[in-house]
């Protein structure tokens, strides 16, 4: 059986499994989720055309597997694409514009303020050319971002003094978000983190590595609209940088990975995405810690 066959090398049935199968009679289940229009949908694609009796196609939507409570905390978290992927065995392109769930008349709001009774968050991509900073606040339901820091030609030293500057009398603290690799790059001998650190910034929740690009466009994408139709993402109009990546970006053909072809995009998003991915992401398994897998 190969499990998770979607996440699997294309060659790895036709050059390795399928040759060690043939002098002994042997079968092969397919097991596994989809993952875009790849090697797997090609092989389900053939599998159910019905051309060759040696070959059939099984599909299960959850709902008649799960009860249905679990289907509407799944319809709660995740935005549509992807519950059909996860859900409803569909196989999902991800070709077009990544942040398909954006629409500014819905997820602009000129209202947003600071609210003194939460914490900041500050979202970091962290660039040479261009440096985009999410500012971002929450109350554990929605995500508000409040302003947004964009300066060309600068360092982290400067990006840090700048939110200083405008928020560092913030009351109940700032706590920083970001991109992992930030731990291992060095400005004038020091990481961009311990940069940050020195200047004051010392509550830092940085992931140990970051999430797939697919992961977080997944993530960003549910809390712009979920399966039940709920925005719980929005913006200033200040945030012209993340409006401009919500409303621009696309996925490279094929679907490999964003397109990067424009120096000034991704950034604001890139920022964004490891917040929202590290605090809403897409699981609805919540751990209990009364349960115990030991006996």
């Amino acid at each position: 059986m190969l499990d998770e066959y979607a996440n699997m090398k294309p060659s790895a049935w036709t050059e390795n499994i399928r040759p060690a199968l043939a002098d002994r009679a042997g079968w092969c289940w397919f097991v596994g989720v989809p993952e875009g229009l790849n090697h797997y949908k090609d092989l389900a694609d053939y599998a159910g055309a019905g051309m060759d009796e040696d070959w059939g196609l099984y599909k299960w939507n959850s709902s008649a597997v799960l009860p249905a409570r679990e289907i509407e905390a799944a319809k709660r978290v995740l935005d549509p694409r992807t519950f059909r992927q996860e859900f409803e065995a569909s196989f999902e392109g991800s070709t077009g514009r990544a942040y398909y769930a954006y629409d500014s008349k819905r997820h602009e709001d000129g209202s947003i303020k600071v609210n003194d009774r939460l914490k900041l968050f500050v979202c970091c991509d962290f660039n040479v050319g261009l440096s985009v900073w999410e500012i971002v606040q929450t109350d554990g339901g929605q995500v508000r971002v409040v302003d947004e820091i964009a300066l060309k030609d600068t360092n982290t030293m400067e990006m840090g003094k700048t939110v200083l500057s405008k928020y560092g009398s913030h009351k109940q603290g700032i706590a920083v978000y970001g991109d992992a690799a930030g731990m291992n790059r060095s400005t004038a001998g020091k990481s961009d983190y311990a940069i940050l650190f020195e200047l004051g910034l010392r509550d830092q929740r940085i992931g140990r590595a970051n999430p797939a690009v697919r992961d977080r466009v997944n993530s960003v994408n549910a809390m712009l609209e979920n399966v039940d139709g709920q925005a719980r993402l929005f913006h200033h109009p200040r945030c012209a940088h993340l409006k401009k990546d919500f409303e621009t970006i696309e996925w490279c053909t094929g679907g490999t990975g964003l397109d990067k072809s424009n120096i000034e995009r991704t950034h604001a998003t890139d920022a964004l995405g490891y917040f929202v991915e590290q605090e809403f992401p897409l699981r609805i398994d919540k751990p209990d810690p009364a349960r115990r897998f030991y006996k």
